[in-house]
């Protein structure tokens, strides 16, 4: 074989490549696309708005089942004094598989306390998210207790996404 021929097929070859590259290339930049808005930005947003008296027993919220990754917590306080919001992963038992009720036990994972002054709001934004999984035989929660002086009125609003 000639050096002009195996020119002419190696250049032959680089045009079918770029022809095939060109048509293709759209498929697997969306496929790439799709599983990277799969993987770091989940499809199920989750928000939960908890409108309450006194909280002084705690609640416990969430999806149920799943991880919730919480993006932000906004704490409204209605009343004149101050409120002490604890906010936890709760252990629980007596609730059904995959739900947030039953009695509190025990207090697991991250926890932090945060005072909203009287007749204020506080937005807590996680950029990176808080992560709650499922604990064994409960759901995916997150704990919510007043602290002292438990008088006034809160509303609470979790927000994240469910995976």
């Amino acid at each position: 074989m000639t050096i002009s021929k195996r020119l002419v097929y190696a250049a032959a070859g680089l045009c079918l490549l770029a022809v095939v590259g060109t048509i293709t290339a759209p498929k697997i930049s969306a496929a790439i696309k799709a599983t990277y808005v799969q993987l770091v930005l989940p499809d199920k947003a989750y928000t939960y708005e908890l409108q309450t008296g006194i909280i002084n027993g705690g609640y416990s919220v969430g999806p149920g089942t799943g991880t919730l990754g919480v993006t932000s917590l906004t704490i409204t306080n209605y009343d004149n004094n101050p409120q002490d919001i604890f906010v936890f992963i709760p252990v629980t038992v007596g609730a059904a598989p995959g739900s947030c009720g039953g009695f509190l036990t025990a207090v697991q994972g991250p926890s932090f306390h945060v005072i909203v002054g009287g007749i204020s709001t506080l937005h807590l934004p996680f950029p990176s998210p808080l992560i709650v999984n499922a604990l064994q035989g409960a759901g995916t929660c997150i704990g919510l207790q007043a602290g002292t002086p438990r008088s006034g009125n809160v509303n609470i609003t979790v927000n994240g996404f469910v995976n």
